[in-house]
């Protein structure tokens, strides 16, 4: 057991960020832990996973970048989006073929999260909804509920509609195919795939009844950038497109670096050069969320 503690002396703070192993499930080290917070002390608890000792559970220290991410949420000096409610749709949806084959796309996820954590450090209360992708879940989120399918994830949206702000980032697959409970096997021939529409997310928040102030959606194309974002902001409604390029030569799927343009439906508004997407979360937030809630 063992733990990394933090003294913050010019605030009087104190953090341990714990590594106790399989032994933090024990009553005496909850009954210590519940000591210890009461005398003012914060833990910052780790995720589950493998632990140093061979099992796998609650005991891990968090990753650096999360102790990092929540010390610098506790002390932002300035939170615009204090009360906002959010909900930031991410990464990719699997359709499935069959029980071992589904029709996705090569979205990682990556800037939705990193989204997600940047209103989170603005003060805003945020939902994140993800399709299946490999990354951890941000910190401080109020609700991260993982999906597979689009159906599933428009589902978990309905019953989660924020009154403030919808970002969604998820690339949504255009198309799923009816469900083959049972393998298909090649000695019966080529399968014949009959394509059928997935819900159209976007379109479906911009015209319910209970419409989000702010509705952002992304746009992701290989050629005529601005005239296709312009043209699905008209027909799905929503206040914001930010469109980017990700033909292959961009190596934006997968990748740490992307460039946008935000689009309304009278055209580029602001653009993005090509940065870090970490960086670029900052920059939509701060440039492009925040005045418009504001």
């Amino acid at each position: 057991m063992c733990h990394i503690f933090v003294n913050i002396v010019p605030f009087g703070l104190c953090f341990f960020s714990e590594c106790f192993g399989i032994t933090i499930t024990s009553a005496i080290t909850q009954k210590n832990i519940k000591y210890l917070q009461s005398l003012g002390y914060d833990f910052i608890f780790g995720n589950e996973g493998k632990l140093a000792c061979g099992d796998y559970g609650l005991g891990r220290m968090s990753e650096p970048d999360d102790i990092i991410n929540y010390l610098d949420i506790l002390f932002h000096k300035t939170k615009p989006l204090d009360g906002i409610e959010a909900l930031v749709t991410a990464g990719p949806t699997q359709e499935p073929i069959d029980p071992v084959r589904f029709i996705s796309n090569k979205s990682s996820g990556i800037q939705g999260y990193l989204i997600a954590e940047e209103l989170v450090k603005n003060g805003a209360n945020v939902s994140l909804i993800s399709g299946p992708t490999n990354l951890s879940t941000p910190s401080n989120l109020s609700n991260f509920i993982k999906v597979e399918t689009a159906e599933e994830m428009l589902k978990v949206f309905l019953k989660k509609i924020p009154k403030d702000l919808f970002i969604s980032v998820a690339a949504v697959t255009d198309w799923k195919i009816n469900y083959n409970k049972h393998k298909m096997k090649k000695e019966e021939g080529t399968p014949k795939l009959k394509l059928i529409d997935n819900p159209d997310i976007l379109k479906s928040i911009s015209f319910h009844k209970k419409r989000p102030k702010l509705v952002v959606g992304f746009a992701a194309e290989t050629k005529h950038l601005t005239q296709n974002a312009i043209k699905k902001i008209k027909q799905k409604k929503c206040d914001f497109i930010i469109a980017n390029n990700v033909s292959k030569s961009k190596e934006v799927f997968g990748g740490n670096m992307n460039e946008v343009a935000i689009i309304n439906t009278k055209g580029i508004i602001l653009k993005l050069k090509k940065m870090d997407k970490k960086k670029l979360a900052k920059k939509i937030v701060k440039e492009v969320i925040v005045p418009s809630l504001n």
